[in-house]
């Protein structure tokens, strides 16, 4: 599906990405210059995770110094009306070092805690700005937009200097470990000041092996406390740091038989194989085999660089089994820093190779672009061709028709695709050197049958097309197209005219007793390709992704009850979910769209009720709400 941005050549990117470097006040900071946004990522897809194990987007904040700048008082946002949007607590970031914000509107902001603001990256671009003490100057800010932004690579400043790489956990290195006979002690032995002093001592790894192959790389046996009893071990490996703001980067490296959770000073920061909530009883969700296990497994932990302090440290690890009676278990962990010294900063540009946490390096060129269809998605009754266009020299345009995400080795577009007398959807994407992948576009193509072809309406028309999952009980991908009513033809709208509106979405049954009505209501979250978050504004509502479709059915026949008093309550000032009338096709079971296998009748398209500034306009609220007007909403 189109995204809401026209598609763009690699000309008119590069035009754009210029006019931001133009426009970008801090591309060449004085000595003592404030903190300044170096680096950013607004379609994570594959990169980091935070502490819930989601890929948020992020941005990252650097101090050129010369002194620690506490951020307290600063805000970040991504609105110029509202410059105080979301504000930093009381975090030092030293000279020359690096701070990670999630923007995944999670609104969390403890010091000693992962970052999160109260809002998220929108691909198309849109302003972005680090705030002020003073709530409204901005000391760094993409103005008015920042460029196009592609999945998975980051855009930001130039970033020299000089690195060096310091193993601050060895492979062997003195550790504790405990076989945990309860869950008493909940998560609090990865805390630094754990008292660990009756825990068996010695060196890493930690394990057993009762055959052969991990003899030479344990030093803490647990085979008597885990053999046939339990599948978790807990791991205390205690280091310190000198000069904790030098270091711009963290990875992490584990060798495991059969899975993992790490923490650094109390904070989880990695996994793999392990439970969603692991608890003291808890085993690996799969096997590593002996030959994959004994190899290092290496983590990003940049976005978890500010949780490491001055003096002692702690990672802390609860190493899984699969099985109590498996032969074998490993834990082997490195934790490396990278250091940062004489940095300098350049102009802006895309990082192909994002570096949360660390040093961003030179500009690496436009990823490549996206592709643009030659027909827009929209209802058909004939055979047409389609062409794509979008990729530069040395770029090949890939696309698929099954619905599934192209990649290197899908089919190369190299002529016009013919479309049938069948619904189909084409995802494209162009790949460049490398296989860079620009973003995923898309276009579907509704045929429609014999007696559907005649069909107008006094209301606005929406086409649901789930490709045949049936009703949608759970989260359904679904293609959703809104016909708006024509003044040019009686203010009725024509189920052959071209969608102003075509888009992914997620949609499922919405209601309890209702859900089975013939007449179903549906919650819909409308998305962008890569499944995000995608604003639409349908029928001169305000742009949000969140909506229901209301099916009256047997509760308000009339079309009466409800949205008369929604109405009646917006005209005197005062909030409620504002509605729009419209006729409904939901095609869910294969095929081509008709009107006998189609037509659900009128429903209301209403606003999904939610905390956002354009309908329930209150502040979050976090743990430190506690007081009035904070724990008000604001």
């Amino acid at each position: 599906m189109p995204s809401a941005h026209p598609p763009l050549n690699p000309q008119a990117i590069a035009l754009r990405a210029l006019l931001a470097f133009a426009l970008l006040a801090t591309a060449s900071p004085p000595v003592d210059a404030a903190p300044l946004i170096t680096e950013f990522l607004a379609g994570n897809n594959s990169g980091i995770t935070d502490e819930d194990g989601d890929r948020s987007d992020w941005i990252e904040i650097f101090n050129p110094g010369p002194g620690a700048e506490n951020l307290d008082g600063y805000f970040l946002t991504d609105d110029p009306a509202l410059p105080a949007k979301w504000r930093f607590p009381a975090v030092t970031v030293n000279p020359n070092g690096l701070l990670l914000v999630f923007a995944s509107d999670k609104d969390r902001a403890v010091p000693g805690a992962p970052l999160h603001a109260n809002f998220k990256l929108a691909g198309a671009g849109e302003y972005l700005a680090l705030i002020g003490p003073d709530g409204v100057t901005p000391v760094s800010e993409f103005a008015p937009a920042y460029p196009l932004q592609f999945d998975d690579a980051s855009y930001g400043l130039q970033q020299l200097g000089n690195t060096t790489d310091q193993t601050l956990v060895p492979e062997v290195t003195p550790a504790r470990a405990l076989v945990p006979p309860n869950g008493s002690l909940g998560t609090t032995w990865t805390a630094i000041g754990f008292n660990d002093s009756a825990w068996t001592g010695g060196t890493t790894g930690v394990g057993y092996e009762r055959s052969s192959g991990y003899d030479s790389l344990i030093g803490i046996d647990v085979e008597t406390g885990m053999y046939n009893i339990r599948t978790s071990v807990y791991i205390r490996i205690p280091f310190t740091v000198a000069d904790v703001g030098e270091i711009s980067a963290l990875t992490l490296k584990v060798k495991n038989d059969d899975g993992f959770v790490a923490y650094l000073n109390g904070t989880k920061v990695a996994e793999a194989r392990a439970p969603a909530s692991p608890a003291w009883d808890s085993g690996a969700t799969a096997d590593h085999t002996d030959s994959a296990a004994v190899v290092f497994e290496t983590y990003n932990l940049g976005a978890f660089a500010g949780s490491l302090v001055e003096g002692p440290n702690l990672l802390a690890i609860h190493g899984l089994n699969n099985g109590s009676t498996s032969s074998d278990m490993l834990i082997r962990a490195e934790l490396v820093g990278t250091r940062l010294s004489n940095p300098s900063l350049g102009g802006a540009g895309y990082f192909l190779a994002p570096t949360p946490g660390g040093v961003n390096g030179t500009e690496q060129g436009l990823p490549a672009s996206e592709v643009a269809f030659s027909v827009p998605s929209r209802t058909f009754t004939s055979p047409f061709g389609v062409t794509l266009s979008g990729a530069a020299a040395g770029q090949t345009i890939r696309y698929t028709t099954d619905r599934s995400v192209p990649g290197p080795a899908s089919t190369a577009y190299a002529a016009p695709i013919a479309i049938g007398a069948a619904t189909t959807q084409i995802r494209a994407r162009v790949f460049g050197a490398n296989n860079a992948a620009g973003p995923v576009a898309a276009a579907t193509y509704l045929y429609l049958e014999p007696d559907l072809r005649g069909f107008t309406s006094n209301l606005p028309i929406v086409i649901i097309e789930d490709f045949g999952a049936g009703k949608p009980d759970a989260d359904t991908t679904a293609f959703l197209a809104l016909i708006e009513t024509d003044p040019n033809s009686g203010n009725r709208s024509n189920i052959n005219a071209l969608p102003g509106i075509a888009t992914r979405s997620n949609i499922k049954v919405r209601g309890s007793s209702s859900a089975g009505f013939l007449q179903y209501s549906l919650s819909v979250e409308t998305q962008d390709e890569a499944g995000a978050d995608q604003p639409i504004a349908p029928l001169g509502l305000p742009r949000e992704s969140d909506w229901v479709l209301g099916g009256p059915y047997e509760f308000d026949r009339a079309l009466f009850r409800n949205a008369l008093m929604y109405r009646l309550s917006n005209e005197i000032g005062e909030y409620a979910t504002r509605t729009r009338f419209v006729e409904v096709f939901m095609h869910t079971n294969g095929g081509n769209l008709s009107y006998a296998n189609g037509y659900f009748g009128v429903y209301t398209l209403i606003e999904k009720i939610k905390r956002d500034r354009n309908r329930i306009d209150v502040a979050a609220l976090s743990p430190a709400d506690s007081a009035e007007p904070a724990v008000t909403g604001g």
